[in-house]
Order: C-alpha cells, then sequence, then structure tokens
C-alpha cells in the first residue's frame, strides 16, 4: 500500500543580461539558483536586483557620492533608469506580495527594466517534483519466544567498527583480486 504523491516546487532563479555587443544581441547568463520556497526565490531576486543596481549606479544615498561633486549627475525623468526602476521593484511591499501570490499559484514571475544599453531579466520559474510514493509504515509486532543465539562472529558495537569491518573485507577481496591477476 502506499500514500499517493505529491507534488512539491522547487524555485528556479534565473538573471539574465541582454544588450548590444559588436552590431549584435549578446545574452549573458548572470546567474542561476534554486531554491524551495517562494519566499527563499523572491528574496534572491531582490538581492540580484540590488546587485545589478549597485553595479551600473552607485545608490543615491551612498556615503561616497556626496564627495563625488559634480561628476556624477542625476539622470532626467525621460531617460530610462534601470537601477532606479529595480530599486523601485525591491521596495515595493505590494509587488512583492503580488510576485508571492503568483509564485504560490505555481506560476512564472518576471521582472525586468531596460535603457539604451540593455535589458536585465530576473525570473522565477516555479518547476513542479513529483514526490515518489511513500511506502506504507512497516508494521512492528514484538518476535516472543525467539531464542538469541551466540554467533561465531560477534556484532559491531558501533558505526565506525562497522565501517572497519566492512572496508578490511573490501581491501582483502581487492588484494586477492590482484594477486590472482597478476599471476
Amino acid at each position: 500500500m502506499t500514500y499517493g504523491t505529491r507534488t512539491t516546487h522547487t524555485y528556479k532563479v534565473t538573471v539574465v543580461a541582454e544588450g548590444p555587443v559588436n552590431g549584435t544581441t549578446a545574452r549573458v547568463l548572470l546567474g542561476a539558483w534554486e531554491t524551495y520556497t517562494p519566499g527563499g526565490a523572491l528574496y534572491r531576486l531582490r538581492q540580484q536586483a540590488h546587485r545589478i543596481a549597485d553595479g551600473l549606479d552607485p545608490h543615491p544615498r551612498a556615503a561616497w557620492v556626496a564627495d563625488a561633486g559634480r561628476v556624477l549627475v542625476p539622470v532626467g525623468a525621460h531617460v530610462p533608469d534601470v537601477p532606479s526602476a529595480l530599486r523601485a521593484w525591491c521596495d515595493d511591499h505590494r509587488q512583492q506580495e503580488a510576485a508571492r501570490r503568483r509564485l504560490d499559484r505555481g506560476e512564472r514571475f518576471t521582472v525586468g527594466a531596460a535603457d539604451h544599453s540593455g535589458r536585465y531579466t530576473l525570473t522565477v520559474q516555479p518547476t513542479g517534483v513529483t514526490a515518489a510514493p511513500s511506502p506504507a509504515p512497516p508494521l512492528v509486532a514484538p518476535v516472543r519466544g525467539r531464542r538469541r543465539t551466540r554467533s561465531r562472529h560477534r556484532a559491531p558495537r558501533h558505526h565506525l567498527e562497522a565501517l572497519a569491518v566492512t572496508l578490511g573485507a573490501v581491501l582483502g577481496i581487492l588484494a586477492l583480486a590482484v594477486a590472482f591477476g597478476r599471476g
């Protein structure tokens, strides 16, 4: 008798950058991970969104930005700003909850941002994993009236002792095989 199968999910997280390189579009996998929970997948997505944003553009409140003077200038409202878009997604709790609900339903979730230099796509794909049917637990009944007999060989008293006995037997067999193989 088996209890039946159950389907669980793992969540595959991928981060991809696409952009023009020497007249063609290059696609680069920036990272891929698997996790067992929707919360873990979204955590990884937020972590990577911040990594991309910080790599492209310093955070506006970073300590060293104040010392940069006029070297760094904010982009205008009409220019797409990938770092700001990714940071805004990370900070928006409503969007995070909506993403969590999609993942809970087993749906794919993607967040992306693009500008003149390329597109960044962060995706979580639930993958169904069907667990094998688990067998019914064995019924254990005490055995009565059975006498314990002594063996010529004593039983190992510890895991390591059992491992040493097994390893010794395997090495002995290998030694015999090598000896007969050469003769």
